[in-house]
C-alpha cells in the first residue's frame, strides 16, 4: 500500500487509514477502467469493488452514497 510522508508534520499515513465510506465514495466516482485496475491494488479494494452493492452502485451512476450501501459494504 502507498504511503505519504508529510515534512512537516513528520506523520505518515496509507491509504488504509482512510475510511472505509470514503474509499467507497472515491471508488465510485472512477471509470469502470479504473476500477478495474483498482481491484489489482489490494485486498480491501479487491473486495470492495467485487461486492454486488459496490457493483449495483458504480452501474446506477450515482455520486450520492447512502448509508445503507455502506453498511452492506462495510
Amino acid at each position: 500500500m502507498a504511503e505519504f510522508f508529510h515534512p512537516h508534520l513528520k506523520l505518515r499515513t496509507s491509504m488504509e487509514d482512510l475510511p472505509t465510506e470514503l474509499t467507497i465514495d472515491i471508488l465510485s466516482r472512477l471509470s469502470l477502467k479504473t476500477v478495474i485496475h483498482c481491484r489489482l491494488v489490494c485486498k480491501k479494494w479487491r473486495n470492495l469493488v467485487s461486492d454486488s452493492s459496490f457493483v449495483n452502485l458504480h452501474h446506477s451512476g450515482s455520486l450520492l452514497v447512502s448509508s445503507s450501501i455502506i453498511k452492506n459494504l462495510v
